[in-house]
């Protein structure tokens, strides 16, 4: 993938190196402006070589490198030896080749990198070589960590590719089960800042569909088609791929759901803020997108009063903004006010008693700042609001006041405590 950026990485490299000389050595090479990964992956491939090189020696000499006291000696003669080793034009750009692939890619396809780079051409792979292989990996550290401990508990001795890519994926999985899809982002980012380290930048759209790759690679298929279909769209927003993903998991919440409410009653019981987490996206997005073309056919055929319910999911003017700010207001008043509406009665509720203690815990450190009286005066205004609509008004006030993300892990759990006990 990205070959051609590749090749302009190499190519600016080498001429810039090897104008005035033909070699250079790896202490000058790292004294260069490269990125860290990049000196690592070249730094760990010269150490083998310098080992095989010791290794060929020991086959024909009869001098004890292993004795206690020459080994020290041994181990700084080898570093000397890898940090004046001489490369040519042709073998530094094999073997920025080899680093790019592996960083470049590694970022955007980790799973499928990981078993390519650690494989090769192999069935079978001894942990020994793989252990030595996760030492070239700079990001994503979780996946050799995880692995090595994978390895360490079972005691195997060698695993085969495809055992080997379901732990990948099983690791995936388990470390992003509480992501959201900007937090998958924020992980795909590295990307991004990878490129700007070797002087690259990459435009909204093709960082859009390397996105989309990112998530096909991860498994999350059905996300990715969802953002597929609206790569259209994305492009005509002229936002930024993070802002337009925070304005689907918005949207999604907030529009989309109600309208396949009552035909999806079932899946919509655990259609809370929790599921516009990965996970959720991925069970529902089938609905949403066929729910989304029924309204869209609705909307082309005939457009009128009935279907203004309609028009709000996927309007965008100044007149439904206006209504909707409007209701907003009128109905902040009156819960300041503490003005109940006649038809209906303001229930006695206790949900900071029926909140688990540890998810308590943390909703006081990581919305309310640790000030937990701050936390029973919000529940006290909560456990008094009549519906949804109010909680959600009180809900969004507290958020903008304390600059809180509403699609955060911590945002995104309390707010499903609060409606699964309010709705």
């Amino acid at each position: 993938m990205f070959d051609r950026e590749k090749q302009i990485v190499i190519d600016r490299y080498c001429k810039a190196i090897f104008h005035e000389t033909d070699k250079i050595s790896v202490s000058n090479l790292f004294n260069l402006n490269l990125p860290d990964s990049i000196k690592h992956y070249i730094s760990k491939e010269i150490e083998i070589r310098v080992e095989h090189e010791f290794n060929e020696i020991k086959k024909f000499s009869k001098f004890d490198f292993n004795h206690p006291s020459v080994k020290p000696l041994v181990e700084e003669l080898k570093v000397l030896l890898k940090f004046t080793k001489e490369l040519d034009e042709n073998e530094l750009s094999l073997l920025l080749k080899f680093a790019l692939d592996l960083n470049m890619d590694y970022l955007l396809k980790p799973c499928d990198t990981l078993k390519t780079f650690v494989f090769r051409y192999e069935e079978f792979q001894t942990v020994g070589v793989i252990k030595e292989r996760l030492k070239f990996i700079t990001k994503y550290e979780y996946f050799p960590i995880l692995i090595n401990e994978y390895f360490n508990r079972t005691g195997i001795t060698k695993i085969h590719r495809d055992n080997f890519v379901d732990l990948l994926y099983k690791i995936e999985k388990e470390y992003t089960k509480d992501f959201t899809i900007v937090d998958h982002y924020e992980i795909f980012s590295q990307f991004k800042s990878f490129l700007m380290e070797l002087n690259l930048f990459i435009n909204d759209y093709p960082e859009y569909e390397a996105f989309l790759i990112h998530l096909k690679d991860k498994n999350h298929s059905d996300i990715a088609k969802f953002l597929e279909e609206r790569k259209e769209h994305f492009k005509s927003s002229g936002e930024n791929i993070k802002s337009y993903l925070q304005f689907l998991l918005q949207s999604v919440s907030k529009d989309v759901v109600k309208e396949f409410k009552v035909e999806a009653e079932e899946s919509l019981d655990s259609f809370t803020s929790e599921q516009l987490m990965v996970t959720g996206l991925e069970k529902l997005s089938s609905g949403i997108n066929e729910k989304s073309n029924e309204i869209d056919s609705n909307l082309k055929g005939e457009i009128s009063n009935q279907d203004l319910r309609q028009k709000e999911v996927f309007a965008s003017s100044e007149k439904i903004e206006q209504k909707i700010s409007t209701e907003r207001n009128e109905l902040y008043e009156k819960l300041k006010s503490g003005q109940p509406e006649k038809s209906q009665k303001i229930l006695d509720r206790n949900l900071d008693g029926l909140m688990p203690n540890r998810l308590k815990k943390k909703i006081v450190r990581k919305i309310f700042d640790g000030n937990e009286m701050m936390f029973n005066e919000f529940m006290s205004s909560i456990n008094k609001v009549k519906n949804w609509d109010e909680a959600s008004f009180l809900l969004t006030e507290l958020f903008d006041k304390k600059n809180i993300q509403p699609f955060s892990k911590w945002a995104i759990k309390f707010t499903e405590f609060l409606y699964e006990n309010i709705k």
